[in-house]
């Protein structure tokens, strides 16, 4: 099924740069819109049948460490919730 989209919702899902979330008409349901190019960047993601999960952990391990997850200063999250107790 195809429908087009508001000139509204298209504006802001371009503004966003990202996935948009809209509730729907009962406001209890929200729905997530992005760009047919952002959702083949994570389908793999999403697919189980597309990759193993072998090959998706490693790819999420490679994301990681490109955003500085393995930066020795991070070690300090690991006990973050322990740590920061109210």
């Amino acid at each position: 099924m195809h429908l087009k989209l508001t000139e509204e919702i298209e504006s802001a899902v371009m503004r966003q740069g990202g996935p948009l979330h809209v509730f729907g008409t009962d406001e209890s349901t929200t729905y997530v819109i992005m760009t047919a190019v952002q959702f083949e960047q994570i389908r793999v993601l999403l697919n189980e049948g597309l990759l193993p999960l072998e090959t998706k952990l490693g790819l999420l391990r490679q994301a990681g460490k490109r955003a500085g997850w393995d930066d020795p200063e991070m070690d300090a999250y690991d006990h973050y919730d322990e740590n920061h107790r109210s």
